[in-house]
């Protein structure tokens, strides 16, 4: 809120030139302060965002707030917790699948060289794919929800005493499944040409894979096996 306050009073004044805001209060951030004292701004349209970095901030809120509902269960039953995430994983990839296609939104940057010749449509596309998807907590909750399942893992692993390391085997697999999670949400899609059902499946699945590739790094970093 202190960065929010200055932002709207006192930033116009710290610089002058062509580009530099020629508003005394930031109109946006005047009207819409509460949305980011709520945590809520991510909902909100881009174009009327005060501080656009600052979804993340909301999402990573709005995640630590729910994070009891998928913890609780995971701690005293097991198997409705697992049934909880796993259902929610399901959910937010659907959703992104739908709202993709329905939308026909891009993948992000991924093809920027197919749209070099028409820039400003591209960044509407881009702009309304941020909308839509990138920045909502349903389609970016994945990746926290693979985390409390590996945090949870490796919390029970501490206090089992009589767990063993993993084979050779396993690490092999465990390495290749990371290198090919993280490949395909970086090179999948390489100078491929759009097509909306391959960019839906993309959007819908990229921040699992991603999350499951850092996940396998993060375990067999923490447990010696790297």
């Amino acid at each position: 809120m202190i960065v929010l306050g200055f932002n709207t009073t006192l930033f116009a004044y710290t610089g002058t030139g062509i580009l530099w805001p020629a508003y005394v209060t930031n109109p946006v951030c005047q009207k819409d302060w509460w949305w980011y004292l709520l945590y809520i701004n991510n909902f909100e349209e881009s174009a009327k965002q005060c501080l656009l970095w600052c979804w993340s901030l909301a999402a990573d809120m709005q995640f630590y707030i729910i994070s009891p509902l998928f913890m609780v269960p995971l701690i005293r039953w097991p198997r409705l917790g697992y049934a909880l995430i796993l259902a929610c994983i399901i959910g937010s990839c659907t959703a992104s699948f739908l709202l993709t296609y329905q939308y026909n939104l891009i993948d992000g940057l991924s093809r920027l060289e197919f749209h070099l010749h028409d820039p400003q449509t591209h960044m509407n596309k881009l702009w309304e794919y941020f909308d839509v998807v990138y920045s909502k907590p349903y389609a970016r909750i994945n990746p926290y929800l693979i985390a409390i399942l590996l945090a949870y893992y490796l919390h029970k692993k501490s206090f089992n005493t009589g767990t063993r390391r993993n084979s050779t085997l396993t690490l092999w697999c465990g390495w290749i499944a990371t290198v090919l999670c993280m490949w395909n949400c970086f090179f999948s899609l390489f100078k491929e040409e759009e097509i909306l059902v391959v960019t839906a499946v993309y959007n819908a699945t990229k921040h699992l894979l991603f999350s499951f590739g850092l996940a396998g790094v993060i375990y067999l970093c923490l447990t010696g096996q790297s």
